[in-house]
């Protein structure tokens, strides 16, 4: 007798389980197969006696009976215990014989469970519905299918399909499938990245000069004629009104008329550097998110056209210091007064061809700004792997909190009287590597032009090399510093020096310096120089 239509139990594994019950019947040990199911969905058969022994309940297999694994299996994996009978009937009934009821209906039995199993076959196949009419659902050879996937033709019959014109698929997803990069495809679907793909793109926007695959895809097309500020502000604050979201603004030029003013919860984003916004009247600023809160900037260019516009305040960004705000992925450039101007959270950010690059911000990540008329970093607070060249006056000047930057080639200073600075390089700068400034540690100044470190505080662990004059000068309190092969002397009237190094200084070592404090050891470890004065 078979009671019960299941054949089939499966578990999931703790670590620790190795005996799996069955309460099916089987009619001997090997009638179990044993399937063990990864954490990627793929399958192996395990091997009887090798990977799992099977018993009997009450030594009776037609009550169930326990698979026991050799191995415990981690969380994730699952085991399947399932009963495959082969397809034989191995009874040999004969006339005239003593009929055997029982083994009778064990062969009963037998037919039952290969029924199930069938059964069981057929219930993980596809199949057409009852009612469907009769079709020919042979699929096609090997050598047509090789390379193509499986679709359906007019008549529901299957087809090796090599385009997406064979495939019936939605208008929708036609205009996905046609598209030839990833970018068109996120345009399409209104994603504009992987790690943006949780949010809603309410807007896309074009501009008439964008691509026309772009223009396509655009709820709004501007005309380069027309003001492209005013129509952003309206679809802003359309998509504020709806509780926020993502307004996408594809690559296209955009003549910036009226200035930019995102509103609260909303996304600006471009698609790269393509996506430019260009200054075109006399406003104060490009885009203006001081009165806005939790707003994004990204993945755009601003360009503050400075040809045109110049002698007033004419400013990239403005935040006012809001810090519900942040900018990502952006380049300011050519603005008459600052790229950036109290900003927060700044990562990946490029400002060049400004007055200063980035003013009064706060949290700047990964930053470059270079090629401005005066500064590259001017008055901000928590810098961090930050890039300065090639600015007119200082890379760095009185900033607050400088980690792992770097000034190169500035035509005044590198850092210039700067505040907390760890692990920072001041490179062929054209007067002093570091200027003023306090509670620098871990720094290295090396081939500018003047001095490597001048007027200094609270210096430790910092080199100075190769630069045209000393290596340290007018600098209190220097400890485990080390000054080489600089033009001048190593350290020059410094105060507080101690556990110093000075070598292979051309003037000398060290000239009218003081060690003030106890435990201080000044060290001249060559001959030329030593202690002078």
């Amino acid at each position: 007798m078979i009671p019960t239509i299941t054949s089939k139990k499966q578990y999931n594994c703790d670590g620790s389980q190795t005996v799996f019950s069955f309460d099916f019947k089987i009619f001997s040990k090997t009638d179990i197969v044993v399937i063990l199911t990864d954490s990627d969905g793929i399958e192996s058969i395990l091997t009887y006696i090798t990977d799992y022994t099977v018993s009997a309940t009450n030594n009776d297999f037609s009550q169930g009976g326990d698979v026991t694994t050799v191995a415990t299996y981690a969380s994730g994996n699952k085991i399947t215990v399932m009963r495959v009978i082969d397809f034989k009937q191995e009874t040999d009934y004969e006339n005239n014989e003593k009929f055997d009821a029982a083994a009778f209906e064990n062969d009963l039995d037998r037919a039952a469970c290969r029924d199930q199993q069938l059964q069981e076959q057929f219930d993980r196949v596809i199949h057409t519905p009852r009612s469907d009419e009769t079709a020919d659902l042979e699929i096609p050879a090997k050598d047509a299918r090789a390379g193509n996937f499986l679709a359906f033709n007019d008549e529901g019959e299957p087809i090796a399909a090599e385009a997406v014109s064979s495939a019936p698929v939605t208008n929708f997803m036609k205009t996905v499938l046609d598209d030839e990069t990833a970018v068109l495809a996120r345009a399409t679907l209104g994603v504009h990245s992987l790690a943006d793909s949780h949010k809603t793109v309410s807007r896309i926007i074009a501009s008439t000069d964008s691509d026309s695959e772009y223009q396509n895809r655009a709820d709004t097309v501007i005309d380069t004629d027309d003001d492209a500020g005013a129509a952003i502000n309206t679809i802003l604050s359309t998509v504020n009104g709806m509780g926020g979201g993502i307004v996408l603004v594809l690559p296209g030029t955009y003549n910036i008329e009226t200035t930019i003013t995102p509103a609260n919860y909303v996304t600006l984003m471009g698609m790269g550097f393509g996506t430019l916004f260009k200054r075109m009247a006399a406003i104060q600023y490009v885009i203006d998110v001081s009165g806005s809160s939790y707003c994004t900037l990204k993945d755009f260019q601003i360009d503050g056209n400075k040809s045109s516009f110049s002698g007033g305040i004419y400013i990239g960004i403005y935040a006012n210091l809001n810090y519900t705000n942040n900018n990502q992925n952006i380049i300011s450039h050519d603005n008459d007064d600052y790229g950036f101007y109290k900003c927060c959270f700044l990562t990946n950010c490029y400002a060049y061809g400004n007055t200063s690059g980035i003013s009064q911000c706060r949290q700047i990540n990964n930053g470059y700004s270079y090629n401005n008329s005066e500064y590259g970093f001017d008055t901000c607070f928590n810098v961090c792997a930050c890039f300065s060249y090639s600015n007119i006056k200082s890379g760095y000047y009185n900033n607050n909190q400088i980690t792992a930057c770097e000034a190169t080639g500035n035509l005044e200073n590198g850092f210039q009287t700067c505040v907390n600075v760890s692990s920072c390089w001041a490179y062929q700068n054209h007067n002093d590597g570091f200027l003023g400034g306090r509670y620098i540690s871990g720094c290295n100044a090396e081939d500018n032009t003047n001095i490597g470190f001048n007027g200094a505080y609270h210096l430790s662990n910092c080199l100075a090399s190769s630069n045209d004059l000393h290596g340290f000068s007018g600098c209190v309190g220097i400890t485990n510093c080390f000054a080489t092969n600089n033009t001048g002397y190593g350290y020059s009237t410094c105060t507080a020096c101690g556990h110093n190094r000075s070598t292979f200084n051309t003037a000398g070592n060290y000239n009218t310096c003081y060690a003030d404090y106890a435990g201080s050891v000044a060290v001249a470890d060559t001959a030329a120089g030593g202690w002078n004065g």
